[in-house]
């Protein structure tokens, strides 16, 4: 039996295309009653899809392919335009960072909050909120405005609930991108386990190795289809493939990259935003192709319509399967920052040599409140988004180059 069927199904977005450049066209919009001024995108498209019961399926693509679009119709948040969606079973979802939670209410009362949403009885949730809450590890934090948590701590508490309340489908989006390693482990294993209970799990990750890891099956959706369906391994070496051509294609060329399109992901109120990110080489000139041991400057331009005091300068480097390799910022570093006025201005990161393997990466960007560090304290954060290239020998293999050397002893 499947505990997933999607028969034909499509999901249409209508996206605004801007405001009228003139009076005159404002005036003829309004005569055509808005025409032109909305466009309708597909974000799935004639999309058939079985998920066996008790199966680990993961769902792999680029931003904007149709995934979350995806799990947003299994959880039943949306309705598809065309087609039926049908779902056998109590469905539990982890979806985007802070989702479900009410950031004025306490985490204790979150938990509630999102169990009764599942269905469950108060006298039910009262029964696993201890193992809830330890398995987050928030028990000195249950009790605070879930507004003054940070992003792992978010992932913790909505990982804990979804897992705690005996679903029998579990459906993860990305979100264990942001929690620390050892809880990312110990998610990892979480689910394994969740699954030998012959549960079934949707897992949607730009982390290859753990869709990998976790799952039996896969599909690679790209442009709101299915690409490749299959055996984890074979779809994700056909991805892999598609994955390193585009990358090359991205880098040519390029010196910089101007802001001027929708970043997937974006957050901050943009009362400082993000105009453009250039990588520098150790001449000071723009590149994005460099070798292992080379420095690199990462060069953020921004502009500012109000002033701050102190404000907060990340950077996070990630490898193209979006595994986390290292980020820090002025505030962790404990490094002063001037004053940023209304108006134009830069921040750099230099990385005196770089010390990562070979590879194609990413960089995240942010620009943060006096004190915040997380997404929900920007004024502007991009997740990984801008491309660049590490080349070397291709002869060692892991993460990091470690300098070293040999001896007979």
């Amino acid at each position: 039996m499947n505990a997933i069927e999607f028969e034909n199904v499509s999901e249409k977005y209508t996206l605004r295309r801007g405001h009228a450049a003139s009076l005159k066209s404002v005036v003829l919009s309004l005569g055509r009653g808005m025409e032109g001024a909305r466009e309708d995108f597909w974000a799935l498209k004639d999309l058939t899809l079985s998920v066996p019961s008790g199966s680990v399926m993961g769902i792999i693509g680029e931003n904007g392919a149709g995934k979350s679009t995806l799990l947003k119709l299994a959880t039943g948040i949306i309705e598809p335009d065309m087609g039926k969606v049908l779902v056998r079973g109590r469905v539990s979802a982890l979806l985007e960072l802070g989702a479900g939670f009410h950031p004025e209410l306490t985490g204790r009362e979150n938990v509630f909050l999102n169990g009764s949403i599942l269905g469950l009885k108060r006298r039910e949730i009262h029964e696993c909120f201890d193992r809830i809450v330890e398995f987050a590890e928030l028990e000195q934090f249950i009790d605070m405005p879930v507004k003054s948590y940070s992003s792992g701590m978010y992932v913790r508490l909505g990982f804990a609930i979804a897992v705690h309340v005996r679903p029998d489908i579990l459906v993860i989006d990305e979100a264990l991108a942001v929690g620390d390693e050892a809880f990312q482990q110990k998610s990892l294993n979480k689910i394994m386990e969740f699954n030998k209970k012959g549960k079934t799990i949707l897992f949607v990750s730009h982390n290859l190795a753990a869709v990998e890891r976790l799952c039996d099956t896969c599909i690679w959706m790209h442009k709101g289809r299915i690409r490749a369906q299959g055996p984890v391994r074979n779809v994700l070496r056909e991805y892999d493939t598609y994955v390193a051509d585009g990358f090359v294609a991205k880098l040519d060329g390029k010196e910089g990259f101007q802001v001027k399109e929708k970043v997937d992901g974006r957050r901050g109120n943009l009362k400082i935003r993000v105009l453009g990110v250039t990588f520098l080489d150790g001449q000071g000139k723009p590149n994005n192709q460099f070798r292992i041991g080379q420095p690199m400057t990462v060069r953020v331009d921004y502009e500012a319509d109000v002033p701050c005091e102190a404000p907060v300068f990340g950077v996070a480097i990630w490898r193209e399967d979006n595994v986390y390799i290292y980020g820090t910022n002025t505030l962790w570093d404990d490094q002063a920052t001037t004053p940023i006025e209304p108006g134009r201005g830069s921040f750099e990161m230099r990385y005196k040599a770089l010390s990562i393997l070979e590879g194609n990466y990413k960089v995240s960007v942010g620009i943060f409140k006096p004190g915040g560090t997380t997404p929900y304290d920007a004024f502007d954060f991009h997740p990984p988004h801008y491309p660049f290239r590490v080349q070397g020998k291709g002869t060692s293999h892991g993460v990091v180059f470690l300098d070293h050397e040999w001896r007979k002893v």
